[in-house]
């Protein structure tokens, strides 16, 4: 199951997910956005160490959540 939050990328026109550095994800979707000019960067860690520390956007999306049993 993945568990990673994803987020739209308005450039992309697809969601995205925010467990890698905004510099792999631009390379990945081969946007060619700095950090200064890619929307979710804020969202996107510059190096490895932030990743754990990274904000998720409060209207991430759920997708990749796991479900309990039911």
């Amino acid at each position: 199951m993945y568990d990673s939050p994803l987020d739209y990328c308005a450039v992309c026109r697809i969601y995205v997910a925010l467990d890698r550095l905004q510099a792999e994800c631009a390379l990945k979707y081969q946007c060619g956005r700095t950090k200064e000019t890619c929307p979710l960067a804020r969202y996107l860690p510059d190096t490895e160490s932030s990743i754990e520390n990274a904000a998720i956007p409060s209207g991430s999306s759920a997708f990749g959540r796991s479900t309990a049993a039911r």
